[in-house]
């Protein structure tokens, strides 16, 4: 059950197993705790004492602060937008206007609701022109809902003027794990960054994001092994998509090799619907690969339902696939697909699924698996992290391929 408690200048959202408290005051989540096996409460946001001690020290740190029209700084406060230029006078860091216009307003409770299933609650403050360096009227609604599944933070801004007005929204949230800052790392999907001067001001610069591709060498070099990671967005010629793409790297950690996905997955029903096209661009070339003198073939994901797409690599000995079926297709297909594909090129497949449910509220069917060059899985892990292992035997992929020598009695070729 989930409860629902307010006062004058705080709300409380609670569970048997979750609770958070924000605060009126710049709409902030002051507390975000959960509750440990031995039924103690740890809060994970750092939290001020009460809402006057945020009055009095918020824009020290601006811990949990609401960062709205803009976040982080602007040069000397000054920005241009559809040919005219402004200058904001609020707070400034270092000279530079920082973190917006709303981290200290008071807002108020719009909407409320708790059940057994969820609590959450809407709050609003409305900004009017106040700062005349952004004469752009609108209103900020934020809403947060714990559920089960944790706590979730919409944000809504609404203009309210007649004219089209410049906006970024964010959070400045204080994170606390116990032990240092220092011991903790926090990792954000992204293939680009911003770039900062020394003053920590954004510079209008996007960086490629490489650590992914850094962690991938490292590993390779580290571990010692032939190190097929992915995939990876990387950069594609048209501006609004990205390569969805396998990365290759040797035992000195040298990226050796890379495949550009080729079929871009799709589908609509049950209440689902994907379109890689709309995001990603496919790639042209038909994968050739040899590690120490064993050839393979590749593939990502929805590759799997191309037989025509491996028949093109021929000769191989190993079908290696990365992937992310959907639990509708996955629970329908994926093995039936991998072993028809194992069978067909008489070859083992060595296949790696992302599994479970994500914070998008999105599944995934998991069972990363290999398989024999006569069908027969070796191994196989449902979901979560772990490894799958099984000896490839040369013999035995020399018998199948001598006792039923189907691809020397193939036709059409």
């Amino acid at each position: 059950m989930f409860t629902l408690k307010t006062d004058n200048d705080r709300l409380l959202l609670a569970s048997a197993d979750l609770r958070a408290e924000i605060y009126l005051y710049g709409g902030l989540l002051n507390r975000y705790e959960i509750r440990r096996p031995d039924g103690t409460w740890f809060n994970i946001v750092k939290a001020y004492d009460a809402p006057q001690h945020a009055r009095e020290s918020l824009t020290e740190w601006f811990r949990s602060g609401k960062l709205s029209p803009y976040a982080c700084r602007l040069r000397h406060g000054k920005y241009s937008f559809d040919g005219k230029a402004y200058q904001c006078g609020k707070f400034k860091l270092a000279e530079h206007a920082a973190h917006g216009l709303m981290y200290d307003r008071e807002f108020a409770l719009v909407n409320s609701h708790a059940d057994s299933q969820s609590a959450e609650v809407e709050i609003r403050a409305d900004y009017a022109q106040d700062d005349s360096g952004y004469p752009f009227p609108f209103s900020l609604t934020v809403r947060y809902r714990l559920s089960a599944d944790g706590l979730s933070i919409r944000s809504t801004v609404r203009n309210q003027g007649a004219t089209a007005m410049p906006l970024a929204d964010g959070w400045h949230p204080y994170f606390t794990l116990g032990g240092k800052t220092d011991d903790w790392s926090l990792e954000i999907d992204s293939s680009k960054r911003l770039g900062f001067d020394a003053d920590l001001v954004p510079d209008g610069s996007m960086i490629d994001d490489t650590r992914f591709q850094t962690a991938l060498s490292e590993t390779a070099r580290e571990c010692g092994v032939v190190l097929f990671g992915g995939t990876v967005p990387l950069k594609s010629p048209d501006a609004g998509k990205v390569m969805n793409t396998m990365l290759v790297y040797d035992r000195d950690g040298n990226r050796v090799w890379l495949y550009h996905k080729m079929h871009l997955f799709g589908f609509s029903g049950l209440g689902e619907r994907y379109a890689e096209a709309d995001t990603i661009l496919a790639g042209s070339d038909v994968p050739k690969l040899s590690v120490d003198d064993v050839p393979l073939a590749a593939g990502v994901c929805y590759d799997l339902r191309f037989p025509e797409f491996f028949r093109a690599q021929q000769p191989f000995d190993v079908l290696l696939l990365p992937a992310a079926f959907t639990y509708t297709t996955g629970k329908a297909h994926w093995e039936l697909l991998l072993r028809a594909r194992a069978v067909e090129n008489q070859c083992y497949v060595i296949a790696s699924a992302q599994g479970g449910k994500h914070e998008s509220g999105r599944r995934t069917f998991g069972h990363s698996m290999i398989i024999d060059p006569w069908g027969e899985i070796l191994d196989v892990l449902p979901e979560g992290e772990g490894i799958v292992i099984a000896d490839l035997d040369a013999a035995r992929l020399q018998s199948v391929r001598t006792r039923l020598p189907a691809l020397q009695h193939r036709l059409l070729k």
